[in-house]
């Protein structure tokens, strides 16, 4: 039976009530199986209050609303409004919830023997050593891929300008001067740090990995294929595009397109330690990796000048609920030190708890024209909710 709310922003939205069934833990086959909340355990009034969160504001509008439960969504929610449906089968943008995804590609690219953490960026791009700044040139040389993943790789980059447009996140992707080969576009803009003494949020460093990649594998046809044969199809995930730039490259911190049920397989493959069913898709150590904050953030003990993006603690390529030695709390301390967590532009996040067996995947379309303070606390909000929901 399913029961179809009305609110007064013209939101409509349907409660999932799922026939009972067996409760162990599973993997998605073709499709999800279904559960219910009662199953899992999980209060359908606490998620009726975090829904009444998510439609409270109509400039920060929810598209998509999953929560999975040991392999089973026990509650789903597709957002419509005049003009514009939401659906299963409908892929949504999610910024950059593509930097994990990028990150899985290459770890899964490391099981394959295709590339080592340790190599050095050189081996694929050994062009860079010839920066004009003998500074650089050094730093260059000592660019590996592991610096790239945990976003040491000491690049000049600022991920968001005082004035959006002079970001360089989005100066990469779209000025008429890089948006052709963004890998290029990245290299140019050259060295601040030497690489593993600094951590910053950079959209540069997943882009370069993708560039890093397809020098790798050597072979246009196999890379443009292969986010799919390394990581797609092999979790199951049908419905999922993955942008490339004029010359070729995938975009690396962005660009990827997917559904809600796509995007939770993800999800589940890194709550699974990066195995589904029998077969191990990411290396063994890769969990512990992920989850754990680069040297140089755990190596500031004062929060001092650091920008916004840069005082959570972040692992590879993802965020982690952990406290730095330089702040005083998590960035969400009634939530679990487990939890982890990606976010993209927009309001969009895939946020994951290992020791409850949850995932939770909002897709939406905030505005940006609320200013970074209201969506922080919009956000907060959400997150303070669901965990009301899911811990006991």
């Amino acid at each position: 039976m399913k029961l179809t709310w009305v609110i007064t922003l013209a939101i409509s939205f349907t409660f999932a009530d799922y026939s009972k069934s067996a409760w162990a833990i599973t993997y998605p086959q073709k499709t999800w199986e279904r559960g219910t909340l009662s199953d899992a355990g999980l209060s359908k009034e606490k998620v009726t209050k975090l829904i009444d969160h998510l439609t409270s504001d109509k400039e920060m509008p929810t598209d998509v609303f999953l929560l999975i439960k040991s392999g089973k969504i026990v509650f789903e929610q597709y957002f419509s409004k005049p003009g514009i449906e939401h659906t299963p089968d409908k892929k949504h943008m999610v910024w950059s919830l593509t930097k994990p995804i990028t990150g899985a590609i290459v770890g899964s690219a490391i099981e394959e023997g295709v590339v080592s953490l340790n190599d050095s960026i050189t081996k694929y791009y050994p062009h860079i050593t010839s920066i004009k700044s003998k500074k650089s040139r050094k730093r260059a040389s000592q660019l590996k891929i592991s610096h790239l993943l945990k976003m040491e790789s000491g690049l000049r980059h600022t991920e968001e300008a005082k004035f959006r447009i002079l970001s360089d996140a989005i100066y990469t992707y779209y000025s008429n001067k890089t948006y052709k080969d963004v890998v290029k576009g990245s290299f140019d803009r050259g060295f601040r740090h030497t690489p593993g003494t600094h951590y910053n949020y950079a959209t540069r460093d997943p882009i370069l990995l993708m560039g890093v990649l397809r020098q790798a594998i050597g072979d246009d046809k196999k890379y443009n294929d292969y986010p799919w044969t390394a990581l797609f199809d092999k979790i199951g995930m049908t419905n999922t595009t993955y942008e490339q730039d004029v010359s070729g490259n995938f975009l690396g911190g962005m660009g990827i397109w997917t559904t809600a049920e796509d995007l939770a397989r993800f999800a589940y493959l890194l709550l699974r330690k990066g195995r589904w069913q029998e077969k191990q898709i990411l290396p063994t150590w890769w969990y512990e990796f992920m989850l754990t904050p680069s040297r140089a953030q755990l190596a500031l003990t004062k929060e001092k000048k650091v920008n916004v993006h840069n005082r959570d603690a972040y692992g590879a390529l993802l965020w982690v609920n952990q406290k730095l030695p330089m702040n005083s709390q998590r960035a969400f301390p009634t939530l679990p030190a487990s939890m982890f967590y990606a976010l993209g532009t927009n309001g969009q996040a895939m946020v994951i708890f290992p020791e409850q067996d949850v995932i939770a995947i909002r897709l939406a379309t905030d505005s940006l024209s609320k200013k970074y303070k209201q969506r922080k606390e919009f956000r907060d909000r959400y997150m303070q909710l669901l965990g009301e929901v899911v811990l006991p």
